[in-house]
């Protein structure tokens, strides 16, 4: 079981072509953490409410994301947005499990937030309310003190029997990093690239596709 801060940068990506070059950047690569390389994980992630939409009119996304055969509970809540809309903090509950068969509920219970879930939720259950399918390529670099992962996700925002394909780049700060060298990362990465911020999370799109 984890608490804590996710503070990131998000970013629309435009085409194939602008990911491969974000791939390919000298300065990227030069920043690598440890010599790592950049890696992909297929990830399906189901998101939950109730069908009142109690935890989204209180800010909260609760999900259960699939990856490599690992199951990822994960509440994110009192969101702070900072710098033109492009930086985003939350709050962010965490625990993870084995594989667990969508017949068996979301054990949303074993999140070290759930005496606040359970007085949102009352006597109302929980239902899917929309699903992302995408691969993360992702890379761990060091930019001037701080230790980030770039991101570029790919894949469809899914509601019901309709699917919206997209494409965004994230920044996040891994362990102890500034929001200074954050902006810094950001800064480098718009310019060059010209990217548009995307002030949307994935779960905001995808319920907006019905």
């Amino acid at each position: 079981m984890r608490i804590m801060f996710e503070t990131e940068l998000k970013y629309r990506l435009d085409g194939e072509e602008l990911a491969l070059k974000i791939l390919e950047d000298d300065n990227l690569l030069a920043a690598r953490f440890e010599n790592t390389t950049w890696q992909s994980v297929a990830t399906h992630t189901t998101y939950y409410d109730t069908a009142t939409g109690v935890l989204r009119r209180n800010g909260i996304a609760l999900r259960m994301r699939r990856e490599d055969g690992i199951c990822t509970m994960c509440c994110k809540y009192n969101e702070e947005v900072f710098y033109d809309s492009a930086v985003k903090m939350r709050v962010e509950h965490e625990v993870t499990f084995d594989e667990i068969p969508q017949s068996e509920g979301v054990p949303w219970q074993e999140l070290a937030c759930a005496e606040m879930l359970s007085s949102l939720l009352a006597e109302e259950n929980l239902v899917p309310v929309a699903i992302t399918e995408f691969s993360r390529t992702f890379l761990h670099i060091i930019w001037k003190y701080s230790r980030f992962e770039v991101a570029i996700d790919e894949g469809y925002l899914c509601q019901g029997e309709l699917r919206l394909p997209f494409r965004e780049l994230e920044v996040e700060i891994k362990e102890e990093g500034s929001y200074e060298d954050l902006i810094d990362l950001g800064t480098y990465l718009q310019e060059r690239y010209r990217l548009q911020v995307e002030p949307k999370s994935k779960l905001q799109r995808a319920i907006e596709l019905c």
